[in-house]
């Protein structure tokens, strides 16, 4: 499995946002003379991103191919819809299209809630630990359930009560449960694979 190395973004070192948000996942691969002039334009980019946008969050990873390209993976996250929309309309987004993610390179991927935490490949967390995470996050669920919305659905047909049950776990899963753990163990889930 390839190897991502993080790159120090100044303003962005451990900021997660709460909530599901917006992530978007930026891929670029970029040929071995160019790398340098685009790490100067990334990092200058990513002062301006950082300055703009205070409440969003952005980790920048490398890694480099046999060929000698450099592996760019950038994973921008925004607490709200609204903090994306406004990123995107903004002036400065056109100079970071220009520089680091031009529309034609089809190198970016948003994600809203889960989504993010299963990106395929390289781009997410083993599986493991997103196994794990899981688990901590359905475990509570299944106690919850059983304590508190079972003995209240009780009374109703089991088709329907299993329906709200489900609703009810995903809807928690998605939104709540498991965007709070994927703050909280950020820095777990993407350490060393």
């Amino acid at each position: 499995m390839e190897t991502l190395i993080p790159i120090e973004i100044p303003g962005h070192e451990d900021s997660p946002s709460s909530g599901s948000g917006v992530t978007a996942l930026i891929r670029r691969s970029v040929d071995s003379p160019e790398s340098a002039s685009f790490l100067t334009a990334l990092k200058r980019q990513a002062e301006s991103f950082a300055r703009l946008h205070p409440r969003a969050t952005m980790k920048v990873f490398r890694s480099a191919r046999e060929s000698g390209a450099l592996e760019i993976t950038i994973i921008q996250h925004f607490p709200t819809q609204a903090d994306h929309d406004a990123w995107v309309n903004s002036v400065e987004f056109q100079s970071w299209r220009n520089e680091i993610a031009p529309p034609e390179s089809g190198s970016v991927t948003k994600y809203i809630g889960m989504q993010a935490l299963f990106a395929s490949g390289s781009d997410g967390p083993p599986r493991w630990k997103m196994a794990v995470l899981l688990i901590l996050a359905v475990y509570p669920m299944s106690l919850a359930i059983s304590e508190w919305f079972a003995p209240a659905l009780a009374h109703i047909p089991t088709l329907l009560g299993t329906l709200i049950t489900s609703v009810a776990i995903v809807w928690m899963m998605t939104y709540v449960i498991t965007p709070l753990l994927t703050a909280i163990f950020a820095r777990w889930l993407n350490g060393s694979k």
